[in-house]
C-alpha cells in the first residue's frame, strides 16, 4: 500500500494557508451581493441557533417514533446522554421516575443499571398504567428491575407507596416528567426532594415549555404554567438545591435548568 503521509501532510499545509484568504473572499464576495452572512462566533447565534434548532424538534415532533432497548421513548438524545452520566456517577440504587408513558424511560433507567453492574430498581409512577404498558414493561427483560406505581405523583397514598418501595435507600436520583404544570411540577419537587442525598439530583423535565409556547403546536397558557417557573419558584424557597449548570452543556435539550443537584 502506497504511504500516503507526506500527501497528506501537503494538503494540510495546503488548507491552513488556503483557508483564511478564502474564507476573506467568499465573505467579500457575499457583501456585494449582499448575501446574509453570520458570523459562527457571534454570542447571540451560540445562544439563538440551540433554541430555534430545539423549537424546531419539538414543533415537527421529531421526538416521536424512537425507541429504546424495543420501548417506545419520548426523550431527546441529548437528555438521555446526560442521564447517563448521572447514573454513572451517582451510581443510585433507585432511580425513581414520575411519568411513565409507555415504559421507554424506565427500560432506560434499568438499562444503565444493568449495564454498570449495579442491583439498582427502577420505581416508575404514573397516573394511569395501561394494562398493555404495565404487561410489556412486565415481560421484557429488564422489567424484574422495574416497579410500577399506579397513582398521581403527589397523592399521599402513592407517596407512601414511593417511599416503602424505596425503604430507607439513601442513594436516590429523582426524574420528575408527568403533569407539567407549575403547580403539579412544583409540588412534585416539594414532595420527592426528601429522597435527594447530599450531591444527589432532583431532575425537573420539560422546562423547555417555556419557549414553545407561541408555536403551533403549543399552548399560550405555557407562557406562564411552566415546569421552569416551577423550578425557580422551588430554588427560591429551598437553599438545598443549586441547578447544574453544566448538565445543560449540550444547549439542546428538554431541560433547561432542570438538573437540581442537592448541596446540603
Amino acid at each position: 500500500m502506497a504511504d500516503t503521509r507526506a500527501l497528506t501532510r501537503l494538503a494540510r499545509a495546503l488548507h491552513r494557508r488556503l483557508e483564511p484568504p478564502l474564507t476573506g473572499l467568499l465573505l467579500g464576495v457575499g457583501r456585494r451581493l449582499r448575501l446574509p452572512v453570520v458570523s459562527t462566533r457571534a454570542p447571540e447565534l451560540a445562544r439563538d441557533l440551540p433554541r430555534a434548532w430545539t423549537r424546531m424538534l419539538w414543533q415537527n415532533e421529531l421526538w416521536r417514533g424512537n425507541h429504546w432497548y424495543g420501548m417506545p421513548i419520548l426523550q431527546w438524545p441529548t437528555d438521555l446522554l446526560i442521564l447517563q452520566e448521572l447514573v454513572w456517577e451517582q451510581k443510585p440504587r433507585v432511580i425513581v421516575e414520575t411519568g411513565t408513558y409507555r415504559g421507554g424511560s424506565a427500560v432506560f433507567f434499568a438499562s444503565l443499571l444493568h449495564l454498570l453492574g449495579l442491583d439498582g430498581r427502577v420505581i416508575s409512577v404514573d397516573v394511569h398504567l395501561a394494562p398493555e404498558v404495565a404487561g410489556s414493561v412486565a415481560r421484557h427483560p429488564l422489567g424484574g428491575r422495574i416497579d410500577l406505581v399506579e397513582g398521581s405523583s403527589i397523592a399521599p397514598e402513592t407517596l407512601r407507596r414511593v417511599e416503602e418501595l424505596v425503604g430507607g435507600e439513601p442513594n436516590v436520583l429523582v426524574f420528575l416528567d408527568s403533569d407539567h404544570t407549575h403547580a403539579h411540577v412544583l409540588a412534585e419537587l416539594r414532595a420527592y426532594r426528601r429522597l435527594v442525598p447530599v450531591g444527589g439530583f432532583l431532575c425537573a423535565f420539560d422546562t423547555i415549555m417555556k419557549d414553545l409556547w407561541d408555536l403551533p403546536l403549543g399552548e399560550p397558557s405555557w407562557k406562564e404554567d411552566n415546569p421552569h417557573r416551577a423550578v425557580l419558584d422551588f430554588l427560591a424557597e429551598d437553599p438545598a438545591f443549586e441547578i447544574d449548570r453544566r448538565r445543560n452543556r449540550l444547549a439542546v435539550g428538554f431541560a433547561p435548568d432542570g438538573f437540581l443537584r442537592r448541596v446540603c
